[in-house]
């Protein structure tokens, strides 16, 4: 197994660094807010006596997924084998011993002192993100946040959007977006209240030393409409990736900003996050003294406050720290299996505590519960309307005061002994602990994550995506050439009669429909509202219960219409080159997954759906069969005339369908969103407690999840309403 190496003394392939392939075994553990562990077994050689303390760095099939330090080794001569070990990286802030006081203060800014005198580059995200939350990262949402309106391009001259990127050209640009010819510039953030208080998380393709940020802070009302601008410079001791603004304005009674962004060199930023927190969920410290090792007071910071920390970049000393709960973005991880658990033997949300019999002969009897965990369980239909008692008698309890402390402290340990857990096995690499990712692979709709991107919607039979939408009128996107594609895994196909069918989009109108149609014998059926304009493909084209991409090409302007499955033609033909109604027209309506009467829901999973129209030509086969499985705002694949580009990834709403593609709304300021009717998100989510590696496991790591949904400590309790921070979708 070489897929694995190991070296000493410096990274792959650098001078005097030792490289190690042939081992027996080979662990590494690695959790959140932890530094984490590693052994490995090797053919005898007792060489290590001068290298205790040397960094080593662990590799899979080229990429580092681990680094840490040499800190003891065994060498038996009797067995012909000699055994390292260590602890990763942060092992280094576990050697000495300081105090620190804090007063009147907050977790958020005592986390973000102490991270400052570290070596390190730490991005600290607050704990909530409950007055404004938005990622930007197709053309369509880096336009709608930089440029000077948010329904055009960006003027300022040496910055494009191309690939799902904003390219700064040349260096020393300053985005500052205005109307060429007014000046004017419109707000492209509106918070959900008026704060004084947003940050911005700006993420570029490659290292750079710094970047300079800037926000503004509107009135409409106001002759100047510019309130209050401010700016900051991040800077970094080693070039990085992730640049982490916020920006604090004299006033907060407005709710109104754009931003702004300078650069010191060319660069190309394929993310940006904008959010505000409610800065009464921070958590407060009024007095603290806090003694230990300097890795000691990070974790007893980080729990103070329910947080998280974990290395993102080994060679640049990156650092992550977030609330619990937080939900990043998922990596590109090929999933081989998974495994899920629950057990709620000891739980309880309410209990009920009776102390020693009194001298009347009566007893004190408290009862505790916590409304939120019966609501939730009631919405799962488990226990009596969610309540699920526990009963408890003390005879060391002789005070009414005794009895009602004792329920409270059994509710805090019953509540939380709700444990639901899994597990995924992956193809090793780096993945960071502490975090909250997506598990779509426990759904219903892709199992083992089968779906693009980290979310899919799950369609019943009786559920269904519904939109309209249309192009500005100068565009090339109106036209007769048309391609349709969908990432489907239909379900009950096999229990269908042949002629019955499942709708995978209709275009409905005044005239008569347009369709597309999955039948129970596989085929694929097209209709352009007329019988003249009609066909059904042979039998079997379409699987029952697999992943598959459905892509059809159809329109006015095409003389052969095609389907294609995975990219490859499964049937063509020239009997239907013409359709009444075409899918951009402002008096229609798309349904994808049923028709209008509700009568012919699909069943199974859907993800990334793709519409594209052009006046010029449709997609090629070897462009579909490029992208087939591809998410592509994250492959950087030019979406040119794709109106609808449904990825289905955000649920933060789960109403809503977010458009990344060109396309607008005739209705909505959702930009073509779409609504989702009766489809389920599967966005199960786990906050990943353990990576393990391991030599002997098949050349795959196991990812070890909570999924149980709640926060591990008395302070759920203390905050009584913790939100979840979401970092991707």
């Amino acid at each position: 197994m070489t897929e694995y190496v190991l070296t000493l003394g410096g990274p792959i392939d650098s001078d005097g660094a030792q490289e190690f392939t042939r081992f027996v075994s080979l662990d590494v553990t690695e959790g959140s807010s932890s530094m984490g562990s590693w052994t490995g077994t090797l053919p005898y050689t007792d060489d290590f006596g001068d290298e205790i303390y040397s960094d080593i760095w662990i590799y899979y099939d080229g990429d580092l997924i681990f680094r840490g330090e040499l800190e003891s080794y065994e060498a038996d001569y009797e067995s012909a084998q000699t055994t390292i070990s260590g602890r990763g990286v942060l092992v280094e802030l576990d050697r000495n011993v300081t105090t620190v006081e804090y007063n009147e203060t907050t977790v958020y800014d005592a986390l973000v002192d102490f991270w400052a005198d570290l070596d390190y580059d730490a991005l600290i995200l607050p704990p909530n993100r409950e007055l404004y939350d938005s990622v930007f990262l197709s053309d369509r949402d880096h336009c709608s946040l930089w440029a000077w309106n948010p329904a055009t391009s960006i003027q300022t001259e040496g910055v494009t959007v191309e690939r799902n990127r904003l390219v700064f050209e040349e260096a020393n640009i300053v985005l500052d977006d205005e109307e060429p010819d007014s000046g004017d510039q419109l707000q492209t953030i509106q918070t959900d209240e008026p704060t004084d208080w947003i940050a911005m998380l700006v993420v570029t393709d490659e290292p750079t030393d710094w970047l300079r940020g800037g926000m503004k802070n509107l009135d409409p009302n106001s002759t100047d409409e510019i309130v209050e601008e401010v700016w900051t410079t991040v800077e970094h001791e080693r070039p990085q990736r992730y640049h982490y603004f916020y920006f604090e304005f004299g006033s907060d009674q407005y709710g109104l900003f754009r931003p702004m962004l300078e650069n010191g060199e060319p660069i190309e930023v394929i993310r940006t996050e904008v959010l505000a927190p409610d800065k009464a969920g921070f958590v407060a410290i009024d007095e603290a003294e806090i003694e230990g090792t300097t890795f000691e007071i990070l974790q007893e910071l980080h729990d103070l406050g329910s947080y998280n920390f974990a290395i993102r970049d080994y060679d640049a000393k990156a650092v992550d720290t977030s609330p619990v709960g937080t939900v990043n973005i998922e990596p590109d991880w090929r999933i081989t299996s998974s495994t899920r658990s629950k057990d709620l033997t000891d739980y309880a949300n309410s209990v009920t505590v009776t102390g020693a019999r009194l001298d009347d002969g009566s007893s004190y009897t408290a009862t505790s519960e916590h409304q939120e965990e019966i609501d939730l369980m009631a919405e799962r239909g488990l226990g009596d309307d969610g309540v699920i008692e526990k009963y408890e008698k003390s005879l060391d309890l002789e005070t009414e005061a005794e009895v009602e402390s004792r329920a409270d402290r059994l509710l805090k340990e019953s509540i939380t002994e709700r444990d639901e857990s899994g597990a995924l096995e992956i193809v090793p690499q780096m993945v960071m602990p502490g975090y909250s990712y997506n598990v779509s692979a426990w759904g219903d709709a892709f199992p083992y994550g089968g779906q693009i991107g980290q979310n899919s919607l799950y369609f019943d039979g009786n559920s269904h995506i519904e939109f309209s939408y249309k192009f500005p009128q100068e565009s090339d996107h109106p036209g007769g050439y048309w391609t349709f594609e969908y990432l489907i895994r239909p379900d009950g196909l096999d229990a269908m009669g042949d002629n019955e069918y499942y709708t995978i989009h209709e275009i409905s109108g005044e005239d008569p429909s347009s369709w597309i149609r999955l039948y129970g014998d596989g085929s694929i059926e097209i209709h352009g509202g007329d019988p003249d304009w009609q066909g059904r493909s042979p039998l079997g084209i379409v699987d029952n219960d697999y992943r598959q991409r459905l892509s059809v090409i159809w329109g006015p302007s095409i003389e052969t219409t095609r389907v294609l499955v995975n990219g490859q033609v499964e049937w063509e033909t020239d009997a239907i080159n013409n359709s009444i109604i075409s899918p951009y027209e402002l008096d229609v309506t798309n349904y994808v997954g049923n028709d209008p009467n509700g009568s012919s829901g699909f069943v199974g999973g859907v993800a990334d759906v793709r519409i594209w129209t052009s006046s010029s030509n449709s997609k090629s086969q070897e462009w579909i069969l490029e992208h087939a499985f591809d998410d592509l705002v994250r492959t950087e694949a030019s979406l040119g005339t794709a109106g609808i580009y449904y990825r289905l990834n955000d649920s933060s709403d789960p109403s809503l369908a977010v458009n990344h593609g060109v396309a607008q709304s005739p209705e909505t300021a959702d930009g073509s969103a779409g609504t989702v009717v009766g489809a389920e998100y599967q966005d199960h989510v786990g906050e990943l407690d353990e990576v393990q590696i391991s030599l002997g496991s098949g050349e795959t790591m196991s990812l070890d999840f909570d999924i149980s949904g709640r926060i591990d400590t008395e302070l759920i309790l203390a905050q009584r309403d913790v939100r979840r921070n979401r970092r991707a979708l």
